[in-house]
């Protein structure tokens, strides 16, 4: 699991909703925006339109966490990951990778 010092809280998901810019991977998108704090901090958004259950939310959400704890990202970042159509567990793993390979241009 991703520590609490590496995830966004509800203020600052706000402000990258207003001002960050947005790129696609697959069933993936991100909003990006810079921050002051020395490290990446990360977001995850999955819809009740995507999966009804919150089971399945959060499920899904602990995949992406665990693979982001895995992938050590370089840049000083805010990023807020949303999920608009329903993955399995090897699409997340993947999209993961390649926004981990696109992090120089974000």
């Amino acid at each position: 699991m991703l520590a609490k010092k590496y995830r966004l809280s509800r203020g600052q998901i706000g402000l990258i909703y207003k001002k960050g810019k947005k790129k696609s991977f697959g069933k993936l998108s991100v909003r990006y925006l810079g921050n002051r704090v020395g490290f990446t901090r990360f977001g995850i958004s999955v819809s009740a339109k995507v999966y009804n259950k919150a089971t399945a939310r959060n499920r899904l959400c602990r995949i992406i966490y665990d693979e982001l704890a895995k992938s050590k990202f370089i840049v000083n970042r805010d990023m807020l990951l949303t999920v608009f159509s329903q993955l399995s567990e090897e699409e997340a793993k993947k999209n993961i990778n390649e926004i981990k390979c696109a992090e120089n241009w974000l």
